[in-house]
């Protein structure tokens, strides 16, 4: 195994066969399986490689497999969340593991990745925009020092919790 921490952008340039991969990975997602539809989700990650830094789009990669393992977006706003509540900081959004590779550790070896990333930045504050009925994502975030501010957000029948975790304060 050989993982590797990959930013989405610099891999649309460097690399356009892994770019494609995954492009075509999150368009076989479902919301049954995955807590989202592909299509969707594939145009939300076209997106947000449009932001500016330090908002980009990572993936987890192993090299060895030559496959892509998971994904995430680092992002200003999660569906205008912050904006309609008034929470600044970043986001992190879109967080999906291959369904062969869930329940085997690597969702907390991309958070943890994502974490020390973040960290570096020396940001004042990240906000993570959570669905409720995820427990294997909740139980990553808690490890990692998220804590509950409170907040209950509807989106389409699904309540979500706005978890939040402070760094360099």
């Amino acid at each position: 195994m050989m993982l590797e921490l990959l930013d989405l952008k610099k891999i649309q340039k460097e690399n356009p066969t892994i770019f494609d991969k995954t492009i075509d990975w999150l368009k076989t997602l479902t919301l049954k399986l995955d807590f989202t539809e592909g299509n969707s989700f594939a145009k939300f990650v076209k997106r947000n490689l449009e932001l500016k830094y330090p908002y980009t789009v990572f993936i987890l990669y192993d090299s060895s497999l030559n496959e892509v393992v998971g994904i995430t977006s680092i992002v200003p706003d999660d569906q205008d969340v912050g904006k309609e509540n008034n929470l600044d900081g970043f986001w992190i959004a879109g967080v999906n593991i291959k369904r062969e590779f869930r329940n085997k550790g690597y969702g907390k070896i991309l958070f943890k990745n994502i974490d020390d990333y973040l960290s570096n930045l020396k940001i004042n504050s990240l906000r993570v925009n959570l669905f409720t009925n995820n427990p294997h994502a909740l139980k990553i975030y808690e490890g990692s020092g998220f804590k509950p501010i409170g907040l209950k957000v509807i989106r389409g029948n699904e309540e979500r919790a706005v978890y939040s975790k402070y760094y360099n304060k």
